[in-house]
């Protein structure tokens, strides 16, 4: 495979439509139950006040605590030390500093960017033990070029003075890769000239 498949990661527009339609039909079904409270409240049909009213209630409760739980794992999840932990199994050293990430999953695909300045010594030893050396030109083959919402402390090259690390796991419907993707791609590239890291994950299924 010679590139990143094109929809290998649509990116937060798709989630927040997405969620925007569910969060659309849960408070379009918690609007009827309290208009079906009112009207047994008021006309006193006791099944359908009592009914309408705990289902409410109970409705309620629950939209809070999904709410909550997945705005909980989007925080913790979008903690930079997190994101290394999760890529290196392992938190940063003291010669890891300027961490900068950003993550995303969503569905059936995922991605992750991730940069840093650490020593050399530091960036070999961090290489995943299932990452072989790479060069600029593969690199480029596999990534393609990105630039469309790149965060602007992400300035990845594909130079032929800095090394490359890199991972693919092919499509395969019967065989996810280690994070769960039926493809994947990953990237750790090192700028030695500067001391930067740069670490790149995508996958889809």
């Amino acid at each position: 495979m010679d590139t990143v498949p094109e929809n290998a990661c649509m990116g937060p527009g798709l989630v927040l439509i997405f969620w925007g339609v569910i969060f659309s039909v849960i408070a379009a079904v918690w609007v009827a139950l309290v208009v079906a409270a009112i009207w047994g409240w008021k006309r006193n049909i006791v099944w359908l006040k009592w009914g309408a009213t705990v289902a409410a209630g109970l409705f309620a409760v629950a939209a809070v605590a999904i709410v909550g739980f997945f705005a909980f794992g989007v925080y913790w999840f979008s903690r930079p030390t997190e994101v290394f932990h999760e890529a290196f199994r392992e938190y940063p050293s003291p010669e890891v500093s300027d961490l900068e990430s950003r993550q995303f999953f969503f569905a059936d695909n995922g991605e992750v960017r991730m940069r840093f300045i650490t020593t050399r010594l530091e960036y070999e030893r961090l290489v995943p033990g299932d990452l072989r050396p790479s060069s600029a030109e593969e690199v480029r083959r596999r990534m393609g070029i990105r630039s469309e919402g790149d965060p602007e402390w992400w300035t990845f090259q594909f130079n032929p003075s800095w090394q490359y690390a890199l991972r693919e796991t092919e499509r395969d419907a019967n065989r996810a890769g280690k994070r769960g993707f039926f493809w994947e791609l990953e990237v750790f590239a090192y700028d030695p000239s500067a001391s930067v890291a740069y670490y790149f994950f995508s996958g889809i299924d």
